[in-house]
């Protein structure tokens, strides 16, 4: 009895042991492909075989088995065999990014050339089919949606994360639990959605088993986001696809603000905004049609303090106040200068360079109005029409307005020998003191009394009072007449 017992131990130990070394053969070899009888047990020795492994040996043993799966796909193009190949790709990709996942987070990215390589190879050779996508067009479209995670979990800024990896490495296997076929469903299931989840655009060339994973029916999630949240890019709007893609394909994508919601611009837009740009809500100047044009409505931002956004556009020796003093919020021109608006009384402040050669050194409101240049009215106290200046200043002012003279038309010796006749004294530069009408005599009423016609007529008063003793001594004369 105990021989027999010993005997099958010894049979039962070889039996296992020669399994084993046949096992890791197989696992090393891989003789067979897809499709082959023998490449189920082929598949579970690998999986034996390599979480023994160090993590560098199974994150290479992944990728030279997804670079088999290239050459498979290549060799089955065009014949039944492709939905094995498929399958099995489906199957393998979680599994590759498990083994991945087990390297340290810290040296992934020496791994990211050759799996982007790999899967590129991989992704074109999805692309070169011609038999699983009428056949089996739900199985190809969930192989190609789990290459796609797998490149995208290599790019920044994802990078080969844990995150990254995370959502690929838990995807459950396309198979029924034990079954060696896919999932049966049943042939009526696009009626059955019609009245929940209509299968329109994308959605009616998908497999069954892309949202009904293992087999389940009841409680799948109906969002968008419950399949299609691991390809969603870093930094991306967190609501429903069904608000930016349609069902059709993801690209384009129009991004609908009022389905979703949306209405701080900020929250997606801010790293959009160039330097120095206004720093309120988008929609105080652009649509949610396009960027371009944008109009800026100053009363719905509430802005009015126009040089907080506009000084760098005022040209030099520009007025300092307010923008809103001269232009509209509608444009730049026509821009009217409001000078009461403004609180502007200093004319000469921005129109000195206005003012031409020999001008009058005044203030320009002297002559000048806010609503027109040329309108110009000058009051000027002394006749311009006198004698034959014909309003010609440099007749009176050849230097320019700051000073005038007589001389230009009357003789200064002559006039001083005809005023000290009447006691007057010192009249250079003096005219207009007493003639400020441009006339003779005392109708003037100046400083130093009237000339001969003034004595002759009223009697003028001068501090010599030699005007009033000339009328006095011609009354007494006419006494002694």
């Amino acid at each position: 009895m105990r021989r027999w017992l010993f005997g099958w131990t010894v049979v039962l130990v070889l039996g296992l042991a020669a399994l084993a070394v046949t096992g890791v053969t197989v696992a090393y070899a891989q003789p067979f492909a897809p499709g082959d009888a023998l490449y189920p047990v082929q598949v579970q020795a690998v999986r034996w075989v390599v979480p023994r492994l160090g993590a560098d040996r199974q994150a290479r043993w992944a990728l030279d088995l997804l670079a088999r799966h290239a050459d498979w796909l290549a060799a089955a193009r065009g014949t039944p065999e492709e939905t094995a190949v498929l399958q099995s790709l489906a199957d393998t990709l979680p599994w590759a990014a498990q083994r991945l996942s087990q390297v340290p987070p810290s040296v992934r990215s020496a791994y990211r050339e050759d799996w982007t390589r790999t899967l590129t190879r991989v992704q074109q050779a999805l692309g070169d089919l011609t038999y699983a996508p009428a056949a089996q067009p739900g199985l190809w479209e969930e192989a190609q949606a789990r290459v796609d995670m797998a490149l995208q979990a290599a790019r920044p800024p994802q990078d080969f994360s844990d995150a990254a990896l995370a959502p690929l490495a838990q995807m459950p296997v396309t198979r029924a639990a034990g079954a060696g076929q896919p999932i049966p469903f049943p042939t009526d299931f696009a009626a059955r959605h019609e009245a929940f989840f209509p299968l329109t655009g994308k959605h009616a060339r998908i497999g069954c088993q892309s949202c009904h994973a293992g087999g389940q029916f009841a409680g799948t999630a109906s969002s968008c986001r419950s399949c299609h949240q691991a390809v969603r890019p870093a930094d991306h709007w967190e609501g429903e696809c069904s608000a930016c893609h349609s069902t059709t394909a993801w690209r384009p994508a129009t991004f609908d603000h009022q389905l979703a919601g949306a209405t701080d611009c900020q929250a997606c837009h801010a790293q959009d905004r160039p330097a120095n740009h206004f720093q309120g809500q988008c929609s105080a100047c652009h649509s949610t049609t396009a960027w371009r044009p944008a109009s800026f409505d100053h009363q719905l931002a509430g802005a009015t303090d126009c040089q907080a956004c506009h000084t760098q556009d005022r040209p030099a020796n520009h007025f300092q106040g307010q923008c809103s003093a001269c232009h509209s919020t509608a444009a730049w021109r026509p821009a009217s200068f409001d000078h009461q608006l403004a609180g502007a009384t200093d004319c000469q402040a921005c129109h000195a360079q206005d003012r031409p050669a020999n001008h009058f050194q005044g203030q320009c409101s002297t002559c000048h109005n806010t609503t027109n240049w040329q309108q110009a009215n000058f009051n000027h106290t002394f006749p311009i029409q006198h004698g034959g200046a014909n309003g010609q200043c440099s007749v009176c002012h050849p230097s320019g307005t700051a000073s005038y003279t007589c001389e230009s038309c009357h003789s200064l010796a002559a006039m001083q020998a005809e005023h000290q006749e009447e006691g007057i004294f010192n009249i250079a530069g003096q005219c207009a003191a007493c003639h400020a009408g441009g006339q003779g005599g005392d109708n003037e009423g100046g400083e130093y009394g009237g000339g001969d016609e003034a004595g002759d007529q009223e009697g003028g008063a001068d501090e010599n009072g030699g005007g009033s003793q000339q009328t006095d001594d011609d009354a007494g004369e006419d006494d002694d007449d």
